[in-house]
């Protein structure tokens, strides 16, 4: 009796093992820009206020906004906002209300919003001096099909 009762375990834990194999692979192909199985959902970026901020430090700007999932629109904890060029710039994380801020030297910026397992989005600001701007992002994914 005690027997069969290992070789059920050794058979459920080679099971699991396959499992997990054949999800890494799942994994890694979509990981290898592979879309041939894979649908690509654009995500949404709207600028939902503009308005002075008399207590913004001069030369300088303020950005708020929030992260949410665009199924679900849930919002999206510990999401990477980049603000910036590719060397220079300013990076944030929400929180884990999937809100952020921050405050900027005035100019224009390529805001670049990602989060792990999502398609990243990006737009351009310029941001003009005591300016506060409030922005709301809505992350699509990769899905597999």
């Amino acid at each position: 009796m005690l027997k069969i009762g290992m070789e059920c375990s050794r058979l459920k834990i080679m099971k699991e093992v396959i499992l997990l194999v054949l999800i890494t692979i799942l994994l890694a192909s979509c990981a290898s820009n592979n879309y041939n199985n894979v649908d690509i959902i654009k995500g949404k970026f709207k600028i939902t206020n503009r308005t002075i901020d008399k207590n913004c430090k001069e030369g300088y700007a303020i950005i708020t906004g929030i992260v949410y999932e665009k199924f679900t629109e849930e919002i999206m904890p510990f999401a990477f906002v980049k603000i910036g060029e590719l060397n220079n710039g300013y990076a944030y994380m929400t929180d884990k209300h999937g809100e952020f801020y921050a405050e900027i030297p005035v100019g224009k910026y390529e805001i670049k919003v990602f989060g792990t397992g999502y398609t990243s989005i990006r737009k351009t600001i310029v941001f003009k001096e005591k300016e506060n701007v409030d922005i709301r992002v809505y992350l699509g994914g990769t899905y597999i099909w």
